[in-house]
């Protein structure tokens, strides 16, 4: 029963992403959801269950944007691992944790897929106004994400250990 109700979860979450993209965004700048999701879900997660959305979200990501595939799900999957090694040390059900955590991860996740767009294909842009803005946007999207993930976790009663 947990595997459907999590596909169905994750299916929502990409109808969201892409419809905010569209009427959401502030001059053209939204926070990354999939990749605060994507953070929120590993944090709180086994090691295998929250590498795997993160890596399945990842190529939904690449498929969205048409830059080079397996970029999003390469660095997603990364970011969750981090994310899982960091959750051994910090509470992640402290919101400055989620807020500082989701801020600092925000530039290497976008310079690594820059990087990757810019060595592996031709339409590769590097956006100023994304890089400053995004990073504070998803810090102020983090305990929202948390908060969400927590209370489906709580009420499909979804509780793993590490």
């Amino acid at each position: 029963m947990r595997t459907p109700v999590e596909i169905i979860c994750w299916i929502l979450l990409c109808v969201f992403y892409s419809w905010q993209g569209k009427y959401l965004s502030i001059y053209g700048v939204s926070p990354d959801w999939l990749f605060v999701t994507v953070v929120a879900s590993a944090a709180f997660s086994s090691r295998v269950r929250g590498s795997t959305w993160a890596f399945v979200i990842g190529l939904y990501a690449d498929i969205l944007g048409g830059g080079a595939v397996g970029a999003n799900a390469l660095i997603y999957t990364l970011s969750a691992w981090i994310v899982q090694i960091v959750a051994q040390r910090f509470d992640f059900f402290d919101r400055l944790t989620q807020v500082v955590v989701l801020f600092l991860f925000s530039w290497p996740v976008y310079l690594a897929g820059w990087l990757l767009a810019a060595l592996f294909s031709h339409d590769a842009w590097f956006s100023v106004k994304q890089f400053c803005a995004v990073p504070f946007l998803n810090a102020i999207a983090a305990p929202f994400v948390f908060f969400v993930m927590l209370e489906i976790k709580r009420f499909f009663r979804f509780y793993e250990k590490n």
